[in-house]
């Protein structure tokens, strides 16, 4: 819905709101709460929400309240949750390592992944976003507001469901802190390199698997089966040096920074979420992360690689396979 919504907004249509005025005239409690990941990527659709509720369904306030992690972290939760199942940006990312004379089997799906955001210079920027959000609201007849903050982390943590209402200035009644659960569930790791793995050698054909939001259920299910495994994280280490990723990780947290400083001064947010770690450096130019990861081509063992990949492939697809019969 929202999607058709961006769609209708960008092509200057005044028609086909229909689902989201009945999702806004459907409210009868004096606060209410609407949320999707997908807003906080598009200013222009959700400022025109906040219109919408103001002017035609008579909400008295209206706060768009958004929270942000540092983009390196971003990013490989973004692998971890779709981007690992995604053919697309799978076969995406392989090209980039073509591209660039680059062997793409002696890398890991999330290496190929986080190398191409690096090459790209394309970055999650919270700056532009959330000035992006003021500048929608400016004009509006009503009272419309802006608040953020970065997400709670475990050096940094705080009661995500309290500054929420803080922010929000939403009332409420009772014990917060029973609510206040920040674990996220995660897949295991064999399902994470297991199924990256296939894709990325199947190509575009068709697969039996799930893409992005799709089956999240069927695909714990199968994480369910591989929980007696042991560890695999020991051995992936020792297959793809972490070196490598923790260069790039720390290269995007120093190229964003200075962005990130802006969009703490502009929402009044803690700039320390966003400090770089102290050994961390922007690396200098294009040519330089190539041969980066060229050296680190060099020194990797392909026939290591693809029995590791054949072992957490096989682990994959038992699981898979028992989840399969078993319905």
């Amino acid at each position: 819905m929202l999607r058709h919504l961006q769609e209708l907004i960008e092509a200057g249509s005044t028609s086909g709101f229909d689902d989201i005025d009945n999702v806004l005239s459907g409210f009868s409690a004096d606060q209410a709460v609407i949320s999707h990941e997908m807003l906080g990527n598009r200013p222009r659709l959700t400022c025109w929400i906040v219109e919408r509720a103001l002017l035609k369904h008579g909400f008295d306030q209206v706060v768009i309240a958004g929270y942000t992690r540092l983009q390196s972290n971003y990013y490989v939760s973004a692998f971890s949750q779709w981007h690992f199942r995604d053919q697309k940006k799978l076969q995406s990312d392989i090209s980039v390592m073509k591209l660039n004379g680059l062997d793409w089997q002696k890398f890991s799906a999330l290496e190929r992944s986080v190398f191409a955001v690096v090459l790209s210079e394309k970055d999650r920027n919270w700056h532009s976003n959330y000035k992006n959000f003021w500048s929608g609201l400016k004009g509006l007849c009503g009272d419309a507001s802006v608040v953020s903050n970065h997400i709670p982390t475990s050096s940094k943590p705080y009661s995500l469901i309290r500054n929420f209402c803080e922010l929000t200035g939403i009332e409420t009644k009772g014990d917060l802190e029973q609510y206040d659960v920040r674990k996220n569930a995660t897949f295991h790791p064999v399902v994470l390199f297991g199924l990256s793995s296939h894709l990325s050698g199947v190509g575009m054909r068709q697969t039996c698997f799930p893409g992005p939001h799709e089956g999240n259920l069927w695909l714990f299910r199968v994480c369910d089966r591989l929980a007696s495994q042991m560890s695999v994280e020991r051995q992936v280490d020792d297959i793809y040096d972490p070196c490598f990723l923790d260069k790039l990780l720390g290269h995007l947290d120093r190229r964003t920074f200075k962005d990130n400083l802006s969009y703490c001064e502009l929402m009044s947010v803690d700039s320390a979420y966003f400090a770089p770690a102290d050994n961390s450096e922007l690396l200098p130019s294009h040519a330089e992360i190539v041969e980066l990861a060229r050296s680190v081509s060099n020194s990797r063992n392909s026939r290591k690689i693809k029995r590791f990949e054949q072992m957490i492939q096989n682990l994959f697809m038992e699981a898979a396979r028992a989840e399969i019969t078993s319905c």
